[in-house]
């Protein structure tokens, strides 16, 4: 009888085990994932391109920067240069109003002397400067003013009413009282100045009638 009461005593400790084991693996927390699955996950969210090579916005960056570098280059190599005669210095600025330090020939030229029927030692009678590329020259006169752009507007100054109001009827305004820059002409109707005629203005802004163009 002792026998069997302690066959069902260790019986009865089995299955107790049993039923605690079977609740622990209920409850039991799932295993973290592999490092190989982590990396998978990863690299799943890796973007499109390589790592390995530049992003969209860096190649277009060093696109601009190798652009702007080659442009700079070229700007630098032509403000380098200097020049003696004014056609190939013209030919190479384009426009400019006056010879820059990159002109480093005589302000008259022999062959511009001779086209302007000027001696060399004649500089200050006359101007020149760079259109578009070519050569144009002035002449300095008695009412030419090569070294000033042309003014143009047409609003009466203090001196032009004034000249009206003193002279009425006026078939003209004189220089001295419009200014030599003018390409304006001035009369008088009664005491009142009204605009006879406007002379033509070239694309840089000076009198055409005053400038022409010159080569060898």
């Amino acid at each position: 009888m002792l026998r069997a009461s302690r066959s069902r005593s260790s019986r009865g400790r089995e299955g107790g085990a049993a039923a605690l084991q079977r609740s622990s693996a209920a409850f039991a927390v799932p295993p973290e994932p592999s490092r190989a699955r982590a990396k998978t996950i990863d690299r799943s969210t890796t973007p499109p391109y390589s790592q390995s090579s530049p992003q969209p916005g860096v190649k277009a960056m060093r696109g601009l920067l190798l652009v702007s570098a080659v442009m700079l280059f070229a700007a630098s190599s032509a403000l380098a240069q200097s020049f003696t005669d004014p056609v190939p210095y013209c030919q190479a600025v384009g426009t400019i109003d006056s010879p820059d330090a990159r002109y480093t020939g005589p302000k008259l030229p022999d062959w511009m002397a001779a086209k302007l029927r000027l001696e060399p030692s004649q500089p200050k009678f006359v101007e020149w400067r760079c259109a578009q590329g070519a050569v144009l020259a002035c002449l300095y006169g008695a009412n030419i003013p090569c070294n000033a752009k042309a003014d143009t507007s047409r609003e009466p100054t203090a001196g032009i009413i004034q000249y009206c109001q003193e002279n009425p009827g006026s078939d003209f305004v004189p220089m001295f009282v419009t200014g030599h820059e003018t390409v304006v002409s001035w009369a008088c109707q009664g005491p009142d100045p009204v605009v006879t005629k406007v002379d033509a203005v070239d694309a840089e802004g000076y009198a055409k009638a005053y400038w022409q163009p010159v080569s060898p």
